[in-house]
């Protein structure tokens, strides 16, 4: 795989290129495991990081649908994140920061998911006796 810094004399050198790309600072993040997960994203996907960034939080608004809002409960306000990648096909990995953000996640629910059921399990094992 080639490094971000190539990648990105590529893309400089490339017809689509309109300027200097405006970059998200990670560093700006507070530390959390949303920090983490977008750290380890940047550094498998090979695309800027807005793409796995906009894959990620897309993903996390899926996930958590209208299990969030603001408001009174009368006047709830949904909040609602449209998210679009575009850039030139093949060499920026829009496909693969997608890929891997749902792949992550969906990795993070299915262990949580097991411990859920383990839980339960045992719960409902001793709820029995």
């Amino acid at each position: 795989m080639k490094t971000k810094d190539k990648l990105k004399k590529e893309r400089a050198e490339s017809k689509f290129y309109n300027g200097p790309e405006i970059e998200f600072n990670i560093n700006d993040l507070a530390d959390s495991t949303f920090k983490k997960l977008l750290l380890h994203l940047d550094k498998i996907t090979g695309s800027p990081t807005e793409f796995p960034l906009t894959a990620l939080l897309a993903s996390l608004a899926g996930t958590i649908g209208k299990k969030a809002y603001y408001g009174p409960d009368k006047h709830r306000i949904y909040l609602n994140i449209y998210a679009l990648i575009i850039g030139p096909s093949s060499y920026m990995y829009k496909s693969t920061a997608i890929r891997n953000a749902t792949l992550d996640l969906q990795q993070i629910q299915k262990m949580l998911h097991e411990k859920y059921s383990s839980e339960f399990e045992k719960w409902n094992l001793g709820d029995r006796k």
